[in-house]
């Protein structure tokens, strides 16, 4: 018997069978079982409700997003999969052949489903709507509104039947009672309770216990917008922050020096948008000399060294009703600095130019881009590190951003922190108006006459030259995707050999690339600018003027 045979006899019993039922059917030994389970990733055995059973596998997973344009992840809604669901932005799903859709579902509650809804899926009807949906397992997403609308809490939303909540704060508690979702009175002192990462329930005579989301005998749920990394340019989205718990019981934000702990090489915004990603993956980073993992799934941080855990906890920054009416009433400006980093000095941002701040030695900030330039750079002295605001660079920057997101199927770019190395005269022009390879020099080039930028800032100190202080810029980079380089290009060359797709940048070696060559200069913020010497070289007091070198060599985006 073949194994899709056998799979195929699994998921006509909705996706499990008992152990015993199916040796039974196809007269399987316990050792043909436990070769196919071990061979395959088409089947798995579990005990269920005491029970040993055969389920279904598959790699078909739910968009956790649940409403993203241009998203790739399915998302089983049964008039998507039939290929007519009226909310749906594209097309894709049309196109599927229905022989060739593979879906395994496995429902935990058979008595419960809906009979029109299955029936749907299998195309014995497509016309017909759910007449049960207060017992239907497999509400749509449509029905069921998980996320409060970006729109209303602005100040306007125009769709008729919104498929969001409409909710005047960023947040909203509801329980359940029978099969209706209720708002808790309490919303706003519930969420202040569970925005402090040491609460574990909210105060008063009925309390919320967030470990298990819920109120006495209660389900509990918590509305939200949509997260801030998603949305980094609207208003009143959640920002999340990341806490782990020290042996003494204090939450101490990531990359944050509270209790005198080390900082950590990752923030609390990076770990969101990894665990935004992919919720079930195991992030690693470091502190000093230490190694550490951090668990999404059981939501624990381990010392790769000592085995040592530590209970970490993800917790929405607060935000009061009085806090929103003052974001939604001020007086808007032209400085839109929601657009902007939440760690830029807003009041050193002018609306046209730049400003250089100069970073303290001892911040989460400064520490990062410090070791990342220390990876190749042993013997150098960094005597300061100034971050470089400058507002139109960015907003061109975010637009070029979305853009190449949109023409990537709304899939995230591939977006790099590279180092760029060039001498004291290109400074100025190069935070106020960005690269211009034509302004660095007219040598010839080996990847493309583009901006050069590098994985290692050693290979970027070779374009500095000079004697004294030297700079070196890390750049905030849209590599999207590339192809390998030739001199000759003035542009990426085409993907599919016509003239609308082509690549975003070049690089010296596709497989392992340390050498990237840009064309466009809207790909690149010029986010940091290093100012460093060798052991014996300037003092930071030496540093507070930039020294301009005798030499006046083309910097780095020209490679002879």
């Amino acid at each position: 018997m073949t194994e899709a045979a056998i799979v195929k006899k699994i998921c006509a019993h909705t996706g499990s069978m008992s152990y015993d039922a199916l040796t039974s059917i196809f007269g399987l030994h316990d050792e043909a079982v436990a070769s196919l389970v071990g061979s395959s990733g088409s089947v798995a055995v579990a005990f269920v409700n005491g029970q040993k059973t055969v389920i279904a596998r598959t790699k078909v997973r739910l968009c956790r997003v649940q409403s993203c344009p241009g998203c790739a992840n399915l998302h089983l809604c049964k008039w998507l999969l039939l290929g007519c669901c009226r909310f749906h932005r594209g097309s894709a799903v049309k196109r599927l052949i229905a022989s060739k859709i593979k879906v395994y579902i496995y429902w935990r509650k058979r008595d419960s489903m809906c009979f029109k809804y299955e029936n749907a899926i299998l195309g014995k009807i497509q016309s017909e709507r759910c007449l049960q949906t207060c017992v239907c397992v497999c509400v749509c997403l449509l029905l069921e509104k998980t996320e409060i609308c970006m729109y209303f809490i602005k100040g306007f939303c125009k769709h008729v039947s919104c498929r969001r909540e409409h909710s005047n704060l960023p947040y909203k508690w509801e329980v359940k009672e029978g099969s209706e979702w209720k708002a808790l009175p309490d919303n706003e002192a519930i969420e202040k309770d569970y925005c402090n990462a040491a609460r574990t329930y909210s105060s008063g005579m009925n309390p919320v216990y967030f470990d298990t989301m819920t109120q006495g005998s209660h389900s509990v749920r918590r509305l939200s917008t949509v997260p801030s990394v998603l949305q980094p340019t609207f208003i009143l989205t959640t920002e999340w922050v990341w806490y782990w718990e020290d042996e003494d019981g204090n939450w101490i934000q990531y990359a944050t020096a509270e209790g005198g702990h080390r900082l950590s090489s990752i923030s609390s915004a990076e770990l969101e948008q990894k665990y935004q990603a992919d919720n079930n993956t195991v992030v690693e980073f470091t502190a000093e000399s230490q190694t550490y993992e951090l668990s999404f799934t059981d939501m624990i941080q381990t010392n790769k060294r000592y085995t040592t855990k530590k209970v970490v906890r993800r917790r929405p920054k607060f935000v009061s009703a009085a806090d929103v009416r003052t974001i939604k009433t001020a007086r808007r400006t032209p400085n839109n600095f929601k657009a902007l980093p939440e760690h830029w000095d807003k009041a050193l941002t002018p609306e046209t130019g730049y400003k250089s701040v100069w970073l303290q030695s001892t911040s989460a900030e400064y520490i990062k881009i410090k070791e990342l330039f220390s990876r190749t750079m042993v013997g150098f002295r960094i005597l300061k590190i100034e971050r470089i605001q400058n507002k139109a660079l960015w907003e061109v920057y975010q637009w070029q951003k979305d853009f190449m997101k949109k023409n990537n199927g709304g899939r995230d770019v591939t977006e790099k922190q590279l180092f760029h190395g060039t001498d004291s005269t290109h400074l100025d022009a190069i935070c106020r108006n960005n690269f211009d390879w034509r302004i660095c020099g007219t040598h010839g080039t080996a990847y493309g006459k583009g901006s050069y930028f590098a994985r290692d800032a050693k290979y970027s100190h070779s374009y500095t030259k000079g004697s004294g202080t030297r700079s070196m810029f890390v750049c905030r980079i849209l590599v999207g995707s590339y192809t390998k380089g030739e001199s000759s290009y003035l542009r990426p060359p085409s993907k599919d050999g016509g003239d609308t797709v082509f690549y975003d940048s070049c690089v010296n070696d596709v497989f392992d690339p340390s050498v990237f060559v840009v064309f466009e200069k809207h790909q690149i913020y010029p986010e940091y600018l290093i100012e460093y010497s060798d052991s014996s070289g300037a003092s930071p007091s030496q540093s507070s003027s930039s020294t301009t070198p005798k030499s006046t060599s083309t910097s780095e985006c020209i490679i002879s």
